[in-house]
């Protein structure tokens, strides 16, 4: 028993607590200050009656105005949950033991707004100079990735535009 709470308790802590504060810190930098106040509130365990863990899944907690809403994946719009999608992404790439330099990132901006759209591209500078990562992008949206490199111009990179394919 003892051993059994003590690895509970470890687990909620590193979901709760650490999880929760590593997404954060990437989902707020994705956020705008126009935005409707209902967001990504962390991660949480839930519990039985008696207080012990539920199964194996972890909530997402979302709050509007302080708040508690009922789920973050029913209450959050579709750019939210690829910023929060993305957050998570990015704090398991940093923090995660990964013996690789860099990230790939899918068509990040998908149905994001001009204002989450340049968050996207602080990220992408933050990560390549504050983080020391590779960033590999992929994008439909060509004047976003216009903007990117405008907003990267100081960063050495290359710049590959597929417009079609073969099958050799």
């Amino acid at each position: 028993k003892q051993v059994k709470d003590y690895a509970a308790k470890k687990l909620e802590t590193a979901v709760t607590v650490d999880l929760s504060k590593d997404v954060l810190t990437w989902y707020t930098r994705i956020k705008t200050d126009g935005d409707p106040d209902v967001h990504f509130d962390g991660f949480d365990l839930p519990k039985t009656k008696s207080g012990s863990i539920k199964d194996r899944k972890i909530a997402v907690n979302a709050k509007s105005y302080d708040k508690p809403l009922s789920s973050a994946i029913s209450s959050l719009s579709e750019s939210k949950l690829n910023a929060l999608g993305l957050s998570i992404n990015i704090a398991n790439n940093i923090k995660g033991d990964s013996t690789f330099g860099f990230l790939i990132i899918d068509d990040p901006v998908q149905s994001m707004d001009d204002g989450h759209s340049v968050q996207v591209t602080g990220i992408i500078r933050t990560l390549i100079e504050d983080e020391g990562k590779q960033v590999i992008l992929l994008s439909h949206n060509s004047q976003w990735i216009k903007n990117v490199r405008k907003g990267c111009r100081s960063i050495n990179g290359r710049y590959y535009d597929i417009v079609s394919y073969t099958q050799d």
